[in-house]
């Protein structure tokens, strides 16, 4: 599979002029040519001429599994650093993540109401365990205690207003 632009003159073409189409070879010299990246489902067989063919975009294989044993039930914070290519709306950023055997959901914030996903451990560096607790101090307020390996500890207060 390749991806190209269509360059060619002829109107009578049913393709667009600068849009990019996958491109799937039909011998030496024509392709079948897509929408998708399904070889059947392609708009017919043109001569490769029309097409100005992009280089692979050279996306990073994907990292080899690592066995990496973390407890489950506690909370670590860790770095993605590898995605699928159709997950580039996924920053590669730090997450909150809950480890689950191979797989771990991971959350923008600490609370972990914000869950964007569950993607492989092996996907995963830097893990650095958290402890969050909250402890109820009155009604009005609670105390919000977060600790880490790496920093001493942070304490928050959260005001109600009602």
């Amino acid at each position: 599979m390749l991806k190209g632009m269509y360059i060619g003159s002829d109107k009578l073409c049913s393709l667009n002029k600068e849009y990019t189409y996958f491109l799937f070879p039909n011998g030496p010299n024509h392709y079948y040519v897509s929408k998708f990246n399904n070889p059947n489902a392609h708009f017919g067989c043109f001569n490769g001429d029309r097409f100005q063919i992009f280089k692979d975009e050279g996306y990073p294989t994907e990292p080899p599994r690592a066995n990496i044993e973390l407890d489950q039930g506690k909370i670590y914070k860790a770095k993605l650093f590898w995605r699928r290519a159709g997950y580039s709306n996924i920053l590669l950023s730090h997450y909150y993540i809950l480890p689950q055997n191979t797989h771990a959901h991971f959350f923008e914030d600490i609370e972990l109401t914000k869950c964007k996903g569950c993607f492989p451990l092996h996907w995963f560096k830097e893990f650095k365990e958290v402890t969050y607790i909250i402890e109820e101090t009155s009604s009005n307020h609670s105390l919000c205690t977060i600790t880490s390996e790496e920093s001493s500890e942070i304490i928050f207060e959260q005001l109600t207003l009602f």
